[in-house]
């Protein structure tokens, strides 16, 4: 039976059907925003999105010339929405195939998975039902679609029983509005990284207790474009071992999650292969070796290498301690024979050399997943820093009285300008903190926030911060600082009242990653493989 991956590769051909400038709207970070703001010129290939990204269509006089294609384009763009809620791992593929796909390549897919079991037979959404309903709750065979059904159950009860007092058939959208959860766009650089587990990982925030968010998509999208990703940039020590990478459970160490670099596994290979790699090692070298070009091969003899035998063996022995992956990467890697500031190649010659493993450069500096999480936040007691008289009359006081005698040294270095950890002393962040609301200036204190100062807030009863962007004379908006993972879910959550005190950020339904073209396809194909 032909794979999914295979029924959508037949039906890319119809995406011919949509103009060049619809492809870059479904594609495109900054084009996607515009669709969230309702600015984007193109009226059916916006209601396709809106659709497909399970948005509520917009309300249209039908007098308005528009009002007929987008609702056309909202019908065909409806089943990837649907899809989204109903599949727990290939959801995301099946909305983010939206960006890829012609309407009618779409349902196709939709109809594969119904019959794969992989999503339930859906009730198609219309003007008083902006979501699927399932049609049969005993045809349900996806965990999700269980998830979101159960939710919907759960919120129908009366608050006195857990529930949130809703109608039978309510949405996501009406149960995260329920429980006060708010916007929270996340624009990142490594979208792929950001997503490695089950929720946001607050170790990896390097400005605050968590990721900052945003209400502003656009803004979010800027972010995603324009700021490189200080989570990796703070443990980043230059060595180019770190960047390539190979997962323990390739190497069958099943219970760890820590990768080893590619010349560490040098020491888990069997002799055989240690001697092949040893051996293959002399032999790489250009194609045309005479003229120095050409793609790297292996020859037939080592003489045709860029470099000589003694050299090689010297390396090996003297600098790369008898490890000849070692020995591969100050040859080419650090001699300046690829690229000195992304050697990706470098992969390649140990697959030449008959490397065994998959290689990831997920690590490196020159690998990026540009996107947007699109999530919702629930933070029910926040600081707002507008609030000048409380932070006047209670957070000031007690912050001053808490770092009195903090002894905390300034730190040098740091992930950029705004980390946390070397830009103030708790101490001074407080004083920063007292002048300018003294100045009754806009702070700049709430962009970095030091670990010992959100630990004080937190025993001032707050649970998040909700700040205010835009301070340098850029475009404003709010920010929503969370202080907890547990407070943060994807949009397409199933936002059960029952476990909104998880830490599970899917909860039901997938963050959909708006990926640079480079990644896109890989991640789709990744996605759709592994069903």
């Amino acid at each position: 039976m032909a794979t999914l991956a295979e029924l959508l590769r037949q039906g890319a051909d119809r995406l011919v059907e949509l103009p060049n400038d619809a492809r870059r709207f479904m594609t495109n970070p900054q084009a996607f925003t515009q669709l969230l703001t309702g600015k984007n010129p193109l009226p059916r290939e916006t209601g396709f999105a809106a659709g497909a990204m399970s948005l509520p269509p917009t309300e249209m006089s039908v007098l308005d010339p528009n009002q007929a294609p987008y609702m056309q384009g909202y019908e065909q763009g409806e089943p990837f929405g649907i899809a989204a809620m109903a599949l727990p791992v290939a959801a995301p593929a099946a909305v983010a195939t939206a960006k890829a796909l012609a309407p009618k390549a779409g349902r196709m897919a939709e109809n594969y998975m119904v019959n794969q079991g992989f999503m339930p037979s859906v009730v198609p959404a219309s003007p008083t039902n902006q979501v699927g309903l399932v049609s049969d709750a005993n045809k349900i065979n996806s965990p999700a679609a269980k998830t979101l059904l159960s939710a919907q159950k759960q919120a129908a009860l009366p608050v006195s029983e857990g529930g949130l007092g809703l109608a039978k058939n309510n949405t996501p959208a009406e149960r995260a509005a329920a429980q006060g959860y708010i916007d929270y766009y996340h624009g990142t650089e490594r979208l792929d990284r950001l997503l490695e587990g089950n929720t946001l990982n607050p170790k990896r925030a390097t400005s605050g207790p968590m990721a900052f968010g945003t209400d502003n998509p656009n803004v979010a999208s800027n972010y995603a474009i324009g700021k490189q990703d200080t989570s990796r940039v703070a443990n980043d020590t230059g060595d180019f071992a770190n960047y390539f990478q190979v997962s323990p459970k390739d190497l069958g160490f099943t219970r760890s999650k820590t990768p080893y670099s590619v010349e560490q596994t040098w020491y888990f290979l069997d002799a055989d292969k240690k001697a092949e790699i040893l051996d293959k090692a002399r032999r790489i070298g250009y194609e045309m070796p005479d003229q120095a070009t050409g793609k790297f091969v292996v020859h037939e003899t080592a003489d045709k290498a860029p470099f000589s035998q003694q050299h090689f063996d010297f390396t090996l022995q003297r600098e790369a301690n008898g490890n000849p992956l070692t020995a591969l990467r100050q040859l080419y890697a650090e001699s300046g024979m690829l690229d000195a500031y992304a050697p990706k190649e470098l992969a390649d010659i140990y697959k030449l050399a008959g490397y065994p493993y998959q290689i990831s450069q997920a690590n490196a500096p020159w690998s990026s997943a540009k996107g947007v999480l699109l999530g919702k936040a629930r933070i029910t007691n926040p600081l707002v820093t507008e609030n000048a008289d409380e932070l006047k009359s209670t957070v000031l006081p007690a912050l001053q009285k808490a770092f009195a005698n903090d002894r905390t040294k300034p730190k040098s270095g740091g992930a950029d300008q705004w980390d946390k950890n070397t830009r103030y002393t708790p101490k001074e962040w407080v004083s920063t903190l007292a002048k300018d609301l003294e100045e009754g200036a806009n702070s700049y204190v709430w962009t970095s926030i030091p670990d010992k100062v959100t630990a004080e807030l937190k025993k001032l009863g707050y649970n998040g911060i909700i700040d205010t962007g835009g301070k340098g004379g850029s475009t404003g908006h709010q920010v929503v600082i969370p202080f907890e993972p547990s407070q943060v879910r994807s949009k397409f959550a199933a936002f059960n009242p029952k476990n909104v005190d998880k830490p599970n950020l899917l909860a039901g339904g997938l963050a959909i990653p708006i990926v640079d073209e480079d990644n896109r396809k890989a991640m789709l194909e990744k996605l759709f493989n592994s069903q």
